[in-house]
């Protein structure tokens, strides 16, 4: 249950991350302005995590069939 929670906020990240546009009057500068970050965040920033989100949650859901790489 546990895993499928994780994998369903990592996706949700990924999508939220990798697909919505990067403006000055994006959710994403509102909250590294909240977090100290003065700058405007670069896209190829977006797409950079997006894309860590999406593997780490396609990782994760797959792990039962990947079981053999951790021995």
């Amino acid at each position: 249950m546990l895993k499928i929670a994780l994998v369903s906020v990592l996706m949700a990240l990924s999508i939220f991350l990798g697909l919505f546009p990067a403006s000055k009057s994006a959710p994403h500068n509102y909250i590294s302005g909240y977090l100290g970050y003065e700058g405007e965040l670069h896209y190829g920033w977006y797409v950079f995590v997006g894309v860590i989100f999406y593997i780490s949650s396609a990782f994760l859901s797959q792990q039962k069939d990947v079981q053999y790489l951790w021995k």
